[in-house]
C-alpha cells in the first residue's frame, strides 16, 4: 500500500486556459449535481440543443431558406462526429463557444436588416461571452464581413460600412485580450513542447482532408487521433484526397450560389485556430475541433438541398432520403455515446482505434487498475513498454503490478528501468527504495 502511482499524462501540466465562462457552468453544475455524472451531460446535451435552434434560426434569417436551415441543422444535431464535443463535458467550453458566435452573428444580421440598435448592441456582447468561453471564437471578427455577401463587388462597395460595425465587436477582443492579460500574465496560450510552426502547419495536408473525411463519411471515430508520422510518404491517397477536394470547391462555387460560398469562407476560416498556426496545448487532431468548423459541411449540405429540393418533382424521395440519413447518422451517435459509459470502455476503444499508440494503452492499464483488474492493467502497461519502451512511467506502474502479484524480481528491475529512464522521477526513486526496504 506504500507504493506509489503516477496519473494518465505523467507530466503534471496544466494548460494556460483562459475561459471563466465555461467554468462557471461547471461551478453551477457542482452546486446542483455534486459529481454525479448525469446532471452534467443533461446540461451538455441541453447546450449542444442550443446550438442547433440557433444555427436554424440564423441560417433561415441569412438566406431565408426553411429547407436549408433545417437540413443544416438537422446534421448539426445528429452527426456522430459532434458526439465527444456533447459526451466530453470538458469539451462544452466548445459549444459554448459555437452558441454565442452564432447568437451574436443573429443579433447582427437582425440589427442590421431591422435597423434594431439593441440587437447591434446585444451582439458584441455575445461575442464577449463567446471569448470568454473560448479562445477559438475569435473568428467572428473573420466572419462578419462576409456573412451577408452575395460577392466580392458588394464587400468593396460596404467596406467602411462594415469597418464601422467591426469597432464594438474590437472593443469586446480587447476587453478580453486585457481580461486574458491580466489572469495569465499573457495573451497567448501557452506552447506544449510540441513540433515547430513549419510541422504544424505541414502536417495539415493529412489532418484537414482526414476532417473532411470524418465529416463525410464518419468511419473510425475515435477519442485519440494519432498524425501518422509517416504521412508524407502516403502522398498518393492524399494527392487525390485534395484533388477530390478541389473539384468539389471549384464545381460548388460554379453554383454561385451564397449560402455554398458562406459555407466554404466557414469552414476555411474556423478551421484557423486548430491549424498550427498558434500552438495548442491540447491534441494535434481532435473531432471536437470540427464541432465549430463542420457548420460550414453543413450549410453547404443544407444549400444543396433545398435547390434539389426546389427543382425536383420527386420531392418524398428526397425528403425520405433525408430522413434516413439523418437516422442513420443518429444510429451511429448513439453507438458513439456508449463510448464514454466508463473509462475502461472509454480507452479500450481508443486503444483499439489506434493498436500501436502507447497512450491509450497506458491509460487503460490505469481504469483496469482502479477497477482493481490488475491481470488486466499489467497486459495494458506490457502492451504501452512494447510500443515505447521509453515510457518511464508504464515501468512505473508495472513495478507497482508486479509487487501486488508479489513477484518482487521483475518489480525491480521494472522500477530501476524507470529511474534510468528517468532520474529525476521522484515516484520511481521512492518506489524502489521502498522496495529495497521491504527486501531489507
Amino acid at each position: 500500500g506504500l507504493f506509489s502511482t503516477v496519473d494518465a499524462t505523467g507530466s503534471g501540466h496544466h494548460a494556460a486556459y483562459f475561459r471563466p465562462l465555461a467554468r462557471l457552468t461547471y461551478l453551477l453544475d457542482y452546486r446542483a449535481f455534486g459529481l454525479a455524472p448525469s446532471g452534467w451531460h443533461v446540461v451538455s446535451v441541453g447546450v449542444h440543443a442550443a446550438v442547433v435552434v440557433a444555427l436554424y434560426a440564423l441560417l433561415r434569417s441569412l438566406f431565408g431558406s426553411s429547407a436549408l436551415a433545417l437540413c443544416a441543422a438537422g446534421l448539426m444535431a445528429v452527426h456522430p462526429v459532434n458526439a465527444e464535443s456533447v459526451d466530453f463535458v470538458s469539451a462544452r467550453s466548445t459549444m459554448l463557444a459555437t452558441l454565442f458566435v452564432l447568437l451574436s452573428l443573429l443579433a447582427h444580421h437582425v440589427g442590421s436588416v431591422t435597423g434594431s440598435r439593441w440587437a447591434r448592441s446585444f451582439a458584441p456582447a455575445l461575442f464577449l461571452a463567446g471569448l470568454l468561453s473560448k479562445e477559438t471564437a475569435v473568428v467572428l471578427i473573420a466572419l462578419l464581413p462576409i456573412h451577408d455577401l452575395p460577392d466580392l463587388a458588394t464587400l468593396r462597395a460596404t467596406a467602411r460600412r462594415r469597418a464601422r460595425e467591426l469597432v464594438p465587436f474590437l472593443l469586446a477582443l480587447a476587453a478580453y485580450v486585457a481580461l486574458r492579460t491580466n489572469a495569465l500574465s499573457t495573451p497567448l496560450t501557452s506552447t506544449h513542447g510540441g513540433p515547430g510552426l513549419a510541422a504544424r502547419v505541414t502536417q495539415n495536408v493529412w489532418i484537414v482532408a482526414r476532417y473532411v473525411g470524418l465529416a463525410l463519411f464518419p468511419a473510425g471515430l475515435s477519442a485519440y487521433h494519432v498524425i501518422p508520422q509517416d504521412w508524407p510518404s502516403q502522398w498518393g491517397r492524399l494527392l487525390a484526397a485534395w484533388v477530390a477536394i478541389a473539384v468539389a470547391v471549384v464545381l460548388l462555387l460554379r453554383l454561385r450560389s451564397r449560402p455554398i460560398r458562406f459555407g466554404l469562407g466557414w469552414f476555411a476560416i474556423n478551421l484557423l485556430p486548430v491549424s498550427g498556426l498558434v500552438a495548442i496545448p491540447s491534441a494535434a487532431m481532435a473531432e471536437r475541433y470540427l464541432y465549430l468548423p463542420a457548420i460550414g459541411i453543413w450549410i453547404v449540405a443544407g444549400a444543396l438541398a433545398a435547390r434539389a429540393w426546389a427543382s425536383m418533382r420527386l420531392r418524398q424521395a428526397l425528403a425520405a432520403g433525408g430522413v434516413v440519413v439523418l437516422v442513420v447518422l443518429a444510429g451511429t451517435t448513439v453507438r458513439r455515446n456508449g463510448v464514454w459509459r466508463d473509462a475502461v470502455t472509454f480507452y479500450a476503444e481508443m486503444a483499439r482505434a489506434s493498436p500501436d499508440a502507447v497512450l491509450p494503452h497506458y491509460s487503460l492499464g490505469l481504469a483496469l487498475w482502479e477497477r482493481g483488474d490488475v491481470a488486466g492493467a499489467r497486459d495494458a502497461w506490457l502492451r504501452a513498454a512494447a510500443i515505447n519502451p521509453g515510457y518511464f512511467e508504464v515501468s512505473t506502474q508495472l513495478g507497482t503490478v508486479f509487487v501486488s502479484l508479489q513477484d518482487l524480481v521483475s518489480a525491480e528491475r521494472w522500477f530501476r528501468r524507470a529511474v534510468e529512464l528517468n532520474p529525476t522521477s521522484a515516484v520511481a526513486l521512492f518506489n524502489l527504495g521502498v522496495l529495497a526496504e521491504r527486501q531489507g
